[in-house]
């Protein structure tokens, strides 16, 4: 049976009945007496103990512990929670030949996010390829190419605006969210290890900056061989390029036991595959009512959430959890779904993206 806790005004019932029963005389009933001003001390410390209690009995499995406890919890485990990163690029200044760019020079954009410059650059040609770097951490610092930054301070002979150049300033990531760490953490703990196997393998793969999603496919394609398939969410492109896939599979080769140190990757007797998988767009051609922008917003976010929580490789998207993610959209109230007309069946490998909405 559940414990129930009781709440303040019952404990101080309790204590004044407790008290005042210990008393022989009638003047125990006395509204001010000092056995009730006694009896409510006791009771909020007696409540004051309770909520400790209950916050404690909350920090022992991680699917209720707070933050820094859930960190430590998971630390004896090997799951460390992934850091965020720096978003960084180049961007092409202009201005009199000769002038000097210092290093740290803040540039900032439109938003308001700074970015600071990496080392000095000396302008040649009338223009300079500069190296920044964001100030902060996080996804929302990445920055496309062909936009615009400006001096926060001016630099004489600097032009005060300089161009983001094609590879755009990118690789910002935001801190593993909570959420995202507790369930790293407690799929962890329910996996159990009896040397490297599929379980294994796909805990690694998530322990790899930026990894959010992987699939592990034992005796494929061969007897005696494994292929993981994995993606990054967070990253535009969500499907990994080839550096990226060899970090992860470095990673499940040369894996180190965070407890003893030892290198416990890949089986010896195991050919490991690591690839990413293919994409499959799926169109949508949905009539929605109301049909308002807002409304369109929210149906697209939704339906994104559902191709990457239902996506696996060579997976089925139904048509009815199609229409449930629509249901979900914030202010919809009705709809209509011309395109997909049946449930979405994916090719081998591939895992369906969002595709285009045409919104009749």
């Amino acid at each position: 049976m559940a414990f129930d806790r009781p709440d303040l005004k019952t404990l101080i019932s309790r204590t004044v009945t407790d008290i005042t029963s210990r008393f022989t005389t009638t003047n125990n009933l006395l509204r001010r007496m000092v056995a009730r001003v006694f009896g409510r001390v006791l009771a909020g410390l007696a409540h004051g103990l309770y909520g400790y209690v209950n916050w404690a009995s909350l920090q022992i499995l991680p699917d209720t512990q707070d933050e820094d406890i859930l960190l430590r919890y998971g630390a004896i485990f090997g799951v460390t929670r992934t850091e965020g990163a720096y978003a960084t690029g180049t961007v092409t200044a202009t201005g009199t030949n000769g002038s000097v760019i210092p290093s740290d020079t803040l540039w900032q954009r439109s938003d308001g996010v700074t970015f600071t410059t990496l080392a000095e650059t000396e302008i040649s040609g009338g223009s300079a390829t500069v190296s920044l770097r964001a100030e902060e951490i996080g996804d929302g610092t990445n920055t496309d190419a062909g936009e615009t930054l400006d001096l926060v301070s001016p630099i004489d002979g600097v032009n005060a605006s300089a161009t983001i150049d094609s590879g755009g300033i990118s690789g910002g990531r935001d801190v593993e969210t909570v959420d995202a760490y507790r369930q790293r953490v407690m799929q962890r703990t329910a996996t159990y290890f009896t040397g490297a196997n599929a379980a294994v393998y796909k805990q690694w793969a998530l322990e790899c900056a930026g990894v959010t999603r992987a699939w592990v496919y034992e005796n494929t394609p061969a007897d005696g061989s494994v292929t993981l398939l994995f993606v990054c969410d967070d990253s535009n492109p969500i499907i990994p390029d080839a550096n990226k896939i060899t970090e992860v599979g470095d990673y499940i080769e040369e894996h180190t036991d965070a407890n003893t140190g030892q290198l416990v990757g890949r089986a010896v007797n195991v050919t490991m595959v690591v690839d990413a998988p293919d994409e499959e767009a799926i169109d949508f051609t949905i009539t929605p009512t109301p049909n308002t922008a807002a409304v369109r917003a929210a149906i697209e976010a939704e339906l994104t959430a559902l191709l990457r929580n239902d996506g696996d490789p060579g997976g089925t998207i139904c048509l009815s959890r199609i229409h449930e993610a629509i249901s979900l959209a914030n202010g919809e109230t009705s709809h209509i779904v011309s395109v997909p007309s049946d449930d979405v069946v994916c090719s081998s490998g591939a895992i369906p993206v969002m595709g285009t909405i045409t919104w009749p």
